[in-house]
């Protein structure tokens, strides 16, 4: 009797408690109003707008394509244009469609000085892609903002050399009839532009026909940004160009040698039997080369050493080849190679590094695959694939100008990884070198403010539980 007058009590209690829970919960109602004060989702838009007022050669097309018979009645500057577009594609407004989202956005009429319809914009583009001296001009601009930035190094024995990692990138455009579109080397349909990277921050890009092979116009496009990294006031010689076996020619590799820079480009087997793994795994012994063995993997064994071979006609401008030998002891099932020849696969590089380090080679180019890190954070967090429009100039611009929006983005990344306690919030885990794009968006840019005009001054108010505020303040200041 007891244990039944107990568990009645209980559940009693729990119906009581249950009750109350309900009770309050339907005390939780809130009165929904409309305030008089404006607010904008995109605080970062002064952040990003603030870096674009480095790039003063922007106002260079203004003076290029002034207005109509002199009278600015009505005229939209078209340096305005560039920094609206650019100002879209960093809060990841890539169509211009999306141009109607900022009619009613103060934020970015009071930073940008202006919001036009989709239509306008569209046209402005067109126009602007057809006039050769506007692309160099923001060329130009790409230029201006990597100057306020620290070009990541890399170590080659001992010198200290900057990396130029040029590489192509299919952007899948399928199932439209754009021009210029083709097959692309991955089996999609678009185009399949060549992007250069310098450091950790892009330098210039190059739209190209999907079908369009990735050695032809590289050497020119290479000379392009060498004198790029002049205007930076980088020496030749301390800039390394660095490719995949796409862009493996001779004509390249005696343009760079020519111009004074390094070179680290792998090698293309062409079907050639000698620079098969068994074969290499056989020169490697007759060098005496001693094995290195893989920390990670157990069984896998590496051989790197320098053959002797030269591309036809470049003898004299003292070029090396490297090559690597990749064996492994066990089958992916677990089970032992009869032979080490079966499991041989080798990769080759052609340098003109001097007296190159076989690891060294390998681990510099190693280091070339953070460009498939970039191209991922273009497509993905920037969403920067399908190209806006079906006149190739015009897209051909409009990805200069998402490579400027990616530099901006990339210049705030670096800033709060220097002035923000809380990105290394833990002792076990060392600060990251850089953030992606997506945590620069979700930190910086996608936040909520409140806009007032105060003492003759337009402020922003951002949210007292706001975690980064002192760091966006920091970042503003620095930029």
């Amino acid at each position: 009797m007891t244990k039944n007058t107990n568990k009645k009590k209980n559940d009693n209690k729990r119906h009581t408690f249950f009750d109350v829970a309900v009770k309050n919960a339907s005390l939780k109602k809130v009165r929904i109003v409309q305030g008089k004060f404006e607010m904008s989702s995109f605080a970062g838009l002064a952040l990003i707008v603030n870096i674009l007022t480095s790039a003063t050669c922007l106002l260079k097309l203004d003076s290029l394509l002034p207005p109509p018979n002199g009278h600015p009645k009505n005229w939209i500057p078209y340096s305005s244009i560039a920094k609206l577009m650019i100002a879209m594609l960093c809060l990841r407004c890539r169509h211009f469609e999306d141009a109607k989202k900022f009619h009613q956005e103060t934020l970015m009429r009071h930073l940008v000085g202006m919001t036009v319809s989709p239509e306008t914009l569209r046209q402005k583009m067109d126009f602007l892609a057809t006039i050769p001296e506007a692309v160099r001009i923001i060329e130009e601009a790409a230029i201006q903002l990597m100057a306020k930035t620290t070009f990541q190094q890399v170590d080659s024995g001992d010198r200290r050399l900057v990396p130029l990692d040029i590489d192509p990138t299919p952007l899948d455009n399928s199932g439209s009839g754009k021009e210029k579109t083709g097959p692309v080397y991955d089996g999609s349909w678009g185009y399949c532009p060549m992007i250069a990277t310098l450091g950790t921050m892009p330098l210039f890009s190059e739209l190209r026909p999907g079908q369009q092979h990735s050695f032809k116009d590289t050497p020119d496009f290479v000379e392009r940004c060498l004198l790029g990294t002049d205007a930076l006031c980088l020496p030749r010689d301390s800039v390394l160009v660095r490719g995949d076996a796409g862009v493996d020619g001779a004509e390249l590799m005696e343009r760079i040698a020519r111009l004074g820079a390094f070179f680290l480009i792998k090698r293309n087997k062409r079907s050639n039997k000698d620079l098969e793994g068994a074969a290499l795994l056989a020169e490697a012994r007759k060098q005496g080369v001693r094995p290195e063995l893989d920390g990670h993997i157990r069984g896998r064994r590496y051989y790197r050493f320098e053959i002797s071979d030269c591309p036809d006609g470049l003898e004299g401008l003292g070029i090396h080849c490297i090559a690597e030998v990749r064996t492994e002891q066990f089958m992916p099932d677990g089970k032992p190679y009869l032979a080490e020849e079966l499991s041989a696969e080798a990769a080759v590089w052609w340098t003109n590094l001097p007296d190159p380090d076989p690891k060294t080679v390998v681990m510099l180019y190693h280091d070339h695959a953070t460009m498939e890190q970039h191209h991922g954070e273009v497509k993905s967090d920037l969403g920067v694939e399908r190209l806006p429009s079906g006149k190739f100039a015009t897209n051909s611009l409009y990805l200069q100008l998402a490579y400027i929006a990616f530099t901006v983005l990339r210049l705030i990344g670096d800033k709060a990884v220097m002035c923000d306690p809380s990105i290394s919030h833990r002792k076990s885990r060392p600060a990251p070198k850089r953030l992606r794009i997506g945590t620069i968006l979700n930190r910086y840019v996608f936040v909520p403010c409140k806009l007032a005009w105060h003492s003759r001054q337009f402020q922003i108010a951002l949210d007292c539980s706001y975690a980064h505020f002192e760091a966006f303040k920091e970042i503003y200041a620095q930029c």
